[in-house]
């Protein structure tokens, strides 16, 4: 019976160690999400900057217009604000998230069945770690979806700049 309990005792185990595993994957994939909103969200700070000094530098030497007419500048703008928002989205710290079974928990749970086995124990480990992931899974496709927003809302601004410059070349 022994054999058996230790048996069971590492597939436990080994079912917990799978799980942490997965929950720090989840970690290290959340903190990518993050920098990659916060490298999209300055390089739109940069491409707006660069949109207005090229409008005005280029084009008030040869005139008294600017490069952008106000209704192209309010666009660059409303598409920064978008671009903001959705990589501020990606990178706000999201309530409730999960990395490993609440010690507090633990011990309430062992303090209410002294009498539990080591395979009991690991294997409410790995249940708790489960529904953690799982619940993770919603918050990691909020933040994909925000830095996939905030990506195309950049590319877009600088399509509509570059868009800007060859109808005014041509």
């Amino acid at each position: 019976m022994n054999d058996v309990a230790t048996d069971q005792k590492e597939r436990y185990k080994y079912a917990a160690d799978q799980a942490a595993a997965v929950l720090a994957g989840q970690r290290a994939d959340l903190t990518g999400f993050q920098t990659r909103c916060q490298a999209v969200l300055s390089s739109s700070a940069i491409t707006t900057t660069i949109i207005g000094a090229v409008s005005k530098a280029v084009f008030t030497s040869n005139s008294d217009k600017n490069l952008l007419s106000d209704w192209e500048l309010a666009v660059i703008a409303v598409l920064f604000a978008l671009t903001a928002i959705a990589a501020l989205a990606g990178m706000w710290p999201r309530k409730g998230w999960q990395y490993q079974p609440e010690p507090k928990a633990m011990i309430a749970l062992y303090d209410a069945y002294p009498d539990a086995t080591d395979a009991a124990v690991y294997r409410n480990a790995a249940d708790s770690m489960v529904t953690f992931i799982e619940e993770n899974v919603t918050k990691l496709n909020k933040s994909v979806l925000a830095v996939r927003t905030a990506q195309v809302l950049l590319v877009l601004q600088i399509l509509f700049f570059l868009g800007v410059i060859i109808s005014r070349t041509f």
